[in-house]
């Protein structure tokens, strides 16, 4: 009797152990006094945000969220696409400083689908998993000479590859993307390359499963009545067009880079690295599949979701990565998805995760980091501009 007492006892002792930690959570990411914290968010308003471009029939849509007099105010305003100047600004959430990172971008002429593979350049910076997080983002990339202090491409001819999960959880969502849109146009212009893979969180936000989004996006949706996916991110606005022309799988020389991993089940089904990228940019917008190949391409073995290859546990997993090699003709894989406490070389150096933790302000004890290779040299670098072979 005594026995069976401690045991009710202890579950109703859980029960309420867990009711508050869930009372606690929505209390210290709801309350409007903890705002000021850095990494937590402003949940009862919005803050600075955008531009969303939406293409309205003949005219251009361009909204943003700007700070004024210490408070957020939406600028909502129609231009026709003769009179829009194509340029325009872009503020990064700072809650001490709300312009501490802003840039101008240009908007693209048009937009197209590009290569799966190319051949290897002398140097090679990728990062993963930002999830909106634009002071790490833009840090990391500051201190490695990708970007100067003006947020303009730095780095020549090499190749900034971005394996994907730049969206949700973060403040600077949009700013992020935009940075990366604006460098992708730089990069070209001196012979050097952005590469944008998508992720598993770019392909909830583009079909509509939100539940990493920040308030703060689905607030300023809301007030504007409109949807935060099929407005913001659809097929009628810039970034939602831009995300739709992006790959899953590249090859840059002798590296394949993925974001979630590739599996035994995807390698069975003999796809080539266009093939599936094509399946996946076709299922953008669905998760109903009427073919097996889309299904298998787009499920938890699938290149968007597989955690196989970092978990380490599997005995079969360096077979997998011996067909993987083979398959593609590569001698390294490059993943994100599943975070890991540091950038370090795995099975006999044929794999690499980049999915580390990110630093939200500089008393942070984790620092940001990304992998850099020059020529057949590997590096783990921080945003300190410390350098480290692997």
């Amino acid at each position: 009797m005594f026995k069976r007492i401690l045991k009710i006892t202890g579950i109703s002792l859980l029960a309420i152990i867990g009711s508050f930690a869930i009372w606690l959570r929505f209390f210290v990411s709801e309350h409007q006094k903890l705002k000021h914290v850095t990494f937590l968010e402003h949940r009862q308003g919005i803050s600075t945000d955008g531009a969303y471009i939406l293409y309205e029939k003949d005219s251009l849509r361009l909204i943003s969220v700007v700070e004024k007099s210490g408070d957020f105010k939406i600028q909502d305003e129609r231009f026709s696409k003769l009179e829009f100047g194509k340029v325009f600004t872009v503020n990064a959430y700072n809650y001490d400083e709300p312009t501490a990172i802003s840039f101008k971008v240009d908007l693209k002429d048009s937009l197209s689908i590009p290569q799966s593979t190319y051949p290897k350049p002398n140097k090679i910076f990728t990062v993963s998993d930002i999830e909106g997080n634009m002071y790490a983002f833009h840090k990391l990339l500051r201190a490695n000479g990708i970007i100067d202090a003006n947020s303009n491409w730095n780095f020549g001819n090499g190749h900034l590859v971005l394996v994907g999960d730049f969206v949700d959880r973060g403040l600077n969502v949009t700013q992020c993307l935009w940075l990366i849109y604006k460098l992708e146009q730089q990069a070209s212009n001196h012979d050097g390359c952005v590469h944008f893979i998508l992720g598993n969180h770019e392909r909830n936000n583009l079909y509509g499963y939100n539940p990493h989004v920040r308030s703060k996006y689905t607030n300023l949706a809301s007030k504007l009545d409109l949807d935060y996916s099929t407005d913001f991110y659809g097929i009628n606005s810039e970034m939602g067009r831009w995300l739709r022309t992006k790959n899953t799988i590249e090859k840059i020389g002798d590296i394949l880079f993925v974001h979630g991993g590739i599996s035994q089940e995807l390698l069975n089904l003999k796809l080539s690295i266009e093939e599936i990228n094509q399946i996946v940019r076709n299922g953008i917008g669905t998760d109903t599949f009427t073919d097996s190949i889309s299904k298998k391409v787009h499920s938890k073995t699938g290149p968007l979701w597989y955690r196989g290859l970092a978990t380490y546990s599997d005995a079969q997993t360096p077979s997998v990565i011996k067909n993987a090699k083979h398959y593609f003709n590569v001698s390294l894989l490059v993943i994100g998805h599943s975070t890991t406490n540091d950038i370090e070389q795995e099975y006999d150096n044929s794999l690499i995760n980049v999915d580390v933790h990110f630093p939200h302000k500089d008393t942070d004890i984790n620092r940001s980091k990304g992998l850099l290779i020059e020529l057949d040299n590997r590096f783990k670098v921080d945003d300190m501009g410390n350098k480290e072979k692997i």
